[in-house]
């Protein structure tokens, strides 16, 4: 009789894991087929999926190891038929399994609490006594957890009163006026008088430029301020050997030693942060040194207080690097300025790493900030949190409470966390500016491993409001050109993966629209990809002038470039920074990335509303960018859940889309929002479009394209 073949069992919320003990652990495989080791050096994992939810400490060199670990409300949204608990001896390779065991997610889900003392299945016969080990692993639903705009169980917490600007491009959304980004930036440095610390990438002959007949190279002025006194501390990234900057071909990207060297023999100190694994051995630190990068791109200073005349401390941060490429009035370069309480977070992100890779000795270079002497007035409306992907390869973590542990490595994922988070409490629609947007999809392509959970919290969100009946809208705006070479299989790769994480959100959307949706729905009627591009007239040659001629551009159009990262969830919340929705950025064991979350606390859904919808500043900022992308104002753009809202952006980015690939040459655009050109079928699959079938004027297919060598890791 065939074995009745049982169904996953969704799992969407919290996992705990108490980890205590094992016992009687096999001798693992012999040594070159001769020497079978007496003891092992084992560790724990929990493995849902294809995914490694957790890794436990090594024990080294036992059979009987105890751990007595702990790893607290870890979010989970997946669909198994079991949850898999292995142990597993370290290896220089891959390891050996000592012993697993399967718990039933129906089990966990109905019962909430699996504990005790659990025979292991060995991998291979023994006449030894049979290994055991003893745990305790319990389920939380996510509709058990209150859930506020604050995220508990981080590193930073939120800091109240203080204040937030926003920037795109090199304009201040809230004013409008251009180059106020570059303005405020010049503008604190000139007046900082005490410290000055920069972590970004940085071109000494960089010009801030903060009017239209003036500039200055920002090494010139950093060297200034240093001789007169102020401490100023640079850590840059180590680009020298990054696979990404070889990749992305960014020419603006200065030599690491050109940096020491320009600044050598002034008081500006500089140290170069190299991505390292110091724990995981020579060949594991020499990749990640090539693939991965310190991408954490901020300044924090001190500066006058006009209210209460005292010095306060300030921050920037975001997508905005120090460089020529950061430059392009046309990019979509996502920045935000900080002040108040949270700029002390800032300040100690940036004192972690330097301790970590700057001077060991007590003269660490450092300053002594004193919170009662940059107390300021502490009269702002936002509540802001900070949040890292980072770990102590790169950073000397002051605390550990907050932190995870993988296989020892303290980790700070809070950005991931923090979007979760924010997913899991949203109502009525997200709106999204990514540089990337990569997530899990593997479940139809083998070898495929991306455990960050933001593509299936989207989905997840999506699918549950179809099924309630209720509307809900995502929009997600992504560049249609990434940074690079368009004939280079990184990039070719990095955009077959953005293809593939798309489809995947569709199909599962299809589905749930076939049980439980309206009879007329769309997918597209939940989420929209879009990106950002112009098109002019071609002006007739007399009218070109000759320094015009050379870049030329065929049709006279660009796509727009997207540097940083923003979120905006029901017009009362908004997360700005660097990085991007892929497993690089989120992991917190690759790339190190920075983002701030901040909100109105009078003007959220639970705040002080005389209106059902929240109308402070996040829901204006939103506004105004898609005023910016749009082209025109109007009243249905102010409820982006509604299906009028939809469909009304869709129609503009559509007819842009149209007029960017036009053939007439008088043809131009209305606005900068694109529809992404994919065909998108019924049952959610993603096709090439007939008008659409390479991004125009490159070679590089816009569905992408796969490779085999070296792998996944530098893409995605």
């Amino acid at each position: 009789m065939a074995e009745t073949k049982v169904k996953p069992t969704l799992l969407h919320g919290f996992l705990s894991f108490s980890l205590h003990y094992a016992k009687y652990l096999p001798k693992t495989n012999p040594i070159f087929g001769i020497f079978e080791k007496e003891t092992t050096d084992p560790y724990v994992v929990v493995i849902v999926g294809d995914n490694k939810l957790l890794k436990s400490d090594i024990r080294e060199k036992t059979r009987h190891p105890t751990w007595e670990q702990d790893f607290n409300a870890v979010p989970i949204c997946s669909a198994e038929v079991n949850i898999v608990i292995q142990v597993v001896d370290k290896d220089v390779k891959t390891g050996d399994c000592l012993g697993s065991l399967n718990v039933p997610c129906r089990t966990l889900a109905q019962n909430k609490v699996v504990e005790g003392l659990h025979e292991l299945a060995a991998p291979r016969s023994s006449r030894e006594k049979t290994p055991v080990i003893s745990f305790r692993l319990e389920y939380h639903p996510v509709d058990e957890r209150h859930q506020s705009l604050e995220v508990d169980d981080v590193y930073f917490p939120v800091r109240k009163a203080c204040n937030l600007s926003l920037f795109t491009g090199d304009g201040d959304v809230k004013s409008g006026k251009k180059k106020r980004c570059l303005y405020d930036i010049y503008h604190h440095i000139v007046t900082a008088k005490k410290f000055i610390y920069i972590s970004s990438r940085l071109d000494p002959k960089f010009k801030l430029k903060y009017s239209q007949s003036e500039g200055l190279e920002l090494g010139r002025l950093l060297i200034r301020k240093a001789r007169a006194g102020v401490n100023v501390l640079l850590l840059l990234s180590d680009v020298d050997l990054d696979l990404n900057t070889i990749i992305v071909q960014d020419d603006s990207a200065i030599s690491s030693n050109d940096i020491k060297k320009y600044f050598s023999g002034s008081s500006v100190k500089v140290v170069i942060s190299k991505r390292t694994k110091s724990k995981l051995g020579y060949l594991k630190s020499q990749q990640a040194g090539t693939c991965y990068e310190h991408n954490q791109k901020f300044i924090v200073l001190d500066a006058r207080d006009t209210k209460s005349k005292k010095r306060k401390i300030v921050g920037f941060l975001g997508g905005r690097s120090l460089t020529s490429s950061s430059s392009d009035p046309t990019d979509e370069i996502l920045h935000c300025k900080v002040e108040g309480e949270a700029g002390y977070d800032l300040i100690r992100n940036f004192e972690e790493r330097w301790m970590n890779d700057g001077p060991k000795s007590k003269n660490n270079c450092l300053s002594k900030i004193k919170r009662e002497k940059y107390n300021g007035s502490d009269t702002g409306q936002w509540n802001v949190q900070i949040f890292r992907s980072l770990n102590e390869d790169g950073c000397n973590f002051l605390l550990s409470d907050s932190l995870q542990s993988d296989k020892g490595r303290l980790i700070d994922n809070s950005f991931q966390r923090a979007l979760i988070h924010q997913i899991r409490r949203s109502k009525k629609f997200l709106y999204i500016e990514s540089e990337r947007f990569m997530g899990r999809c593997w479940k139809t392509i083998t070898g495929y491993r991306n455990s960050h959970l933001i593509i299936m919290e989207i989905v997840s969100k999506i699918c549950g409001k179809i099924f309630s009946g209720e509307r809900y809208a995502v929009y997600i705006v992504l560049p249609l050109l990434l940074k690079g070479s368009t004939v280079s299989a990184e990039i070719k790769e990095m955009q077959y993966w953005q293809i593939q994480t798309m489809e995947m959100m569709y199909k599962m959307i299809a589905k749930a629209i076939e049980k439980r949706g309206p009879d007329d729905a769309r997918v597209t009627d939940y989420l929209n990809f879009y990106t950002l591009g112009s098109r002019r007239k071609i002006p007739h040659r007399s009218e070109i002038s000759e320094s015009d001629e050379n870049d030329h551009l065929p049709f006279q159009r660009s796509l727009h470039v997207i540097s940083g990262f923003l979120l905006i969830v029901d017009d009362e919340y908004l997360m700005v920074g660097t990085g991007a929705i892929s497993q690089t950025a989120l992991s917190g064991k690759r790339n190190s990335e920075l983002a701030v979350g901040a909100w109105q606390p009078r003007h959220t859904q639970d705040g002080l509303l005389t209106e059902p919808h929240p109308k402070g500043r996040v829901w204006k900022d939103r506004l105004l960018i898609w005023t910016k992308h749009i082209g025109v104002v109007s009243d249905t753009f102010r409820r982006p859940h509604r299906i009028s809202c939809v469909r009304a952006v869709n129609k503009v980015a559509n007819e842009n889309w149209r007029l960017f690939i036009c053939s007439d040459p008088q043809s131009e655009t209305n606005s900068s929002l694109l529809k992404y050109p994919v065909a998108i079928q019924s049952n959610g699959q993603i096709v090439t479009r007939r008008d659409c079938k390479y991004i125009p004027d490159t070679k590089l297919r816009v569905l992408g394209l796969r490779r085999k060598f070296p792998g996944e890791k530098q893409t995605l």
